[in-house]
């Protein structure tokens, strides 16, 4: 099948992780939007129009499924129920069903139309920027409660979390529930972010 896994950054990697240690074998496009990153200071117009582009581009295209890897975004698509003649799974949808114990640790934008979250604030930004010293800060004010890494970009630094020992779920994996398989995996990623997810991930990498 051919699958494009969408998000404003790097924050499809963990995605691509679960891919190669479950083996879900298909043919992935990386639709990395660097361009309008961050989502999670924009208005819910901007995030509109930004996601009816993507989804002209997966129909164009022929795409099998969207999977909107970003959470912010997955709410823009729910709450305006988009039809799109592609199949799309969002990943909010699986980080907030029955985590009542958890709250969902994410973006501003997200975080004021989400009850039971922790605001990021720049927590994104900083790890884009590979700032430690802001990132090691914010988790030393979120040391006490049990989170849901609801931003991709979170899930980049779940070796920080082990370390303060934070309590957290990671469900990224959610997503390919019921997913068919091939055989072959090829990953595909534009020109402009091959170095950018090669540092990541060290797998064959194709350009399109």
């Amino acid at each position: 099948m051919k699958i494009c896994l969408y998000d404003s950054g790097i924050g499809v990697i963990p995605f691509l992780k679960v891919i190669l240690r479950k083996k879900i074998y298909n043919d992935y496009y990386l639709y990395i939007d660097d361009n309008n990153f961050p989502y999670g200071d924009k208005s819910d117009e901007e995030l509109l129009k930004i996601l009816k582009k993507v989804i002209n581009y997966v129909e164009d295209n022929n795409f099998d499924y969207l999977f909107i890897c970003c959470n912010t975004i997955s709410r823009i698509f729910l709450n305006n129920q988009i039809e799109s003649k592609v199949r799309v799974k969002t990943i909010l949808e699986e980080n907030i069903k029955d985590n009542k114990e958890f709250k969902l640790l994410c973006t501003p934008n997200l975080s004021n139309n989400i009850n039971n979250s922790i605001n990021g604030n720049n927590l994104a930004k900083y790890i884009t920027d590979n700032n430690l010293y802001k990132i090691i800060e914010f988790i030393n004010c979120i040391k006490k409660e049990k989170i849901i890494l609801g931003c991709t970009h979170y899930h980049l630094i779940k070796d920080l979390l082990d370390v303060y020992k934070i309590s957290y779920l990671s469900l990224e994996d959610q997503i390919f529930n019921d997913i068919e398989t091939s055989k072959e995996l090829n990953i595909y990623v534009k020109e402009k972010d091959y170095l950018q997810i090669k540092k990541y991930i060290k797998v064959g990498i194709k350009i399109y």
